[in-house]
């Protein structure tokens, strides 16, 4: 989660500025800055650094919850808006699934009406066989007659 990323980056920017030797700081506590001339020794070993970089670093320092709760708010409202847009993603294909659902029920509605429908009567295979047989037997039948005749 990009948060927890950040909240660890943070921490570790924190800790990387103040386990810098800022020895200005720890040679006597009762100054917060100490103004050394150029040429003068320092009572101290370690990084010295100007006022106006110290200030910096202050400002910087100080700004740092504001920056956090800055990216927080970013990162949760990009969280919203993307758990936003999978909600209507899978609304949408919940409105798609429930038409899909209501044409195929028409569609078998449609198909059972048909299939209930009675066939007319000259769609009917059983009287097309009688009447085939009726035909071919009267047909035979005068073939028979009209042969015999002929033979006489």
């Amino acid at each position: 989660m990009k948060i927890h990323k950040w909240s660890c980056w943070s921490i570790l920017i924190f800790f990387s500025v103040f386990n810098q030797p800022y020895t200005a700081y720890s040679v006597n506590m009762d100054e917060s800055v100490r103004l050394i001339k150029k040429g003068e020794p320092a009572p101290f070993e370690g990084l010295l650094y100007t006022i106006g970089y110290a200030a910096e670093l202050r400002a910087e320092l100080e700004s740092w919850p504001k920056k956090l709760e800055l990216e927080k708010l970013h990162q949760e409202s990009l969280f919203k808006l993307q758990l936003e847009l999978k909600i209507n993603e899978l609304n949408m294909k919940l409105r798609l699934s429930e038409n899909e659902l209501n044409y195929t029920k028409q569609m078998v509605d449609v198909y059972k009406k048909e299939a209930e429908r009675e066939p007319p009567w000259y769609k009917d295979q059983t009287l097309w066989f009688i009447i085939g047989l009726g035909a071919g037997g009267i047909i035979t039948v005068g073939l028979a007659w009209g042969l015999n005749q002929a033979g006489k």
